[in-house]
Parts: C-alpha cells; sequence; structure tokens
C-alpha cells in the first residue's frame, strides 16, 4: 500500500513537473513573441520615420523646383514686359518725332509767308 501511495506521489509530481515544463515552455514562447513583436514594433517605427524624412525631402525638393519655376516665370515676364515697353516708347517717341517735324516744318513755312508778307509790305 505505501508502495502505490509513493508510486502515486511519484506520478503526481512527474504530473506537475511535466505540466510546469509545459508552462514554462509556453512562457519562453510567449516571451519569444513578445520580443518578436517590439522588434517589429521598433522596425515598424524606423521605417516610418524614414518615410517620413524622405517625404519631406521630396517636399523640399518639389517646392524649391517650383520655386525655380516661378522665379523664371516671373522674370521671363518682367522681361517680356520691359521689351513691351521699350517698343511702345520707341513708338511714342518715333510719333513725337513725327508730330516735331511737321511743326517745324509748318512753322519754317510760316515763317517763310512772314518773310514774304514783310518784303512784299517794304517793296509795295
Amino acid at each position: 500500500m505505501e508502495r502505490d501511495k509513493a508510486k502515486e506521489q511519484i506520478y503526481t509530481l512527474m504530473i506537475i513537473f511535466l505540466v510546469f515544463r509545459l508552462e514554462m515552455d509556453e512562457l519562453s514562447r510567449i516571451k519569444r513573441v513578445e520580443e518578436e513583436v517590439i522588434a517589429s514594433i521598433e522596425k515598424a517605427k524606423e521605417d516610418a520615420k524614414k518615410k517620413i524624412e524622405e517625404a519631406r525631402s521630396e517636399r523640399e525638393k518639389i517646392l524649391q523646383e517650383y520655386t525655380e519655376k516661378a522665379n523664371k516665370e516671373i522674370q521671363k515676364e518682367i522681361e517680356d514686359s520691359k521689351k513691351n515697353a521699350e517698343k511702345d516708347a520707341k513708338r511714342i517717341l518715333d510719333s513725337i518725332d513725327r508730330e516735331a517735324e511737321e511743326i517745324e516744318k509748318r512753322s519754317n513755312k510760316n515763317f517763310d509767308n512772314a518773310v514774304n508778307a514783310l518784303v512784299d509790305e517794304f517793296f509795295r
């Protein structure tokens, strides 16, 4: 009877040991999975940080390109406006020159007419 009781106790201890070992294996597996999850989260954070940095860099590059393009367009508009203003100024100056020539011609004609009228008066 005592022998049976000792056997029973040994079986019980063996079962407890096996259960304990299984629980320890399970805990080790859970801990390993937990470490893998933590590593995965850290990698995801690093990847996200890299993507954010790349996006910021790309944004800066795009902004710089558009700024340069806008500056070139503005410079071209300024140059075009300057050329148009120079053309307008030349056209206006040419028109003024023509009017001045006409006024000078009329003035000379009037002067000649005045001189002729005076000469005619003296010789009458």
